[in-house]
């Protein structure tokens, strides 16, 4: 069977928007493009961003989660470790 990369799933899953796959309607980011940046919106972002991965990549274990402002957005720092081998890992996920 294929299986796509951590690393690929991770920026599907926040790349994607909720209710745009038929399929899996439940699959993706809530809507935060356009809203203001605010400690109240990164905590739902970060809570959102969790369930997601919890739910469609159990390959893998959050360690922390960090936020950066860019000139084009919102940069997030994932840290993560790999359930199989241990390995300690991190993506850098744009919004």
């Amino acid at each position: 069977m294929y299986q796509i990369s951590i690393n690929e799933s991770l920026k599907r899953i926040s790349t994607t928007s909720k209710f745009t796959k038929t399929l899996r309607p439940t699959f993706g980011l809530d809507k935060f493009i356009d809203k203001n940046m605010s400690l109240e919106n990164l905590s739902a972002l970060k809570d959102d961003l969790i369930d997601q991965i919890t739910t469609f990549e159990p390959r893998i274990t959050i360690d922390k989660i960090n936020f950066n402002a860019t000139s084009n957005g919102l940069s997030i720092d994932l840290h993560y470790t790999i359930l199989d081998s241990g390995t300690k890992s991190k993506t850098i996920m744009e919004l």
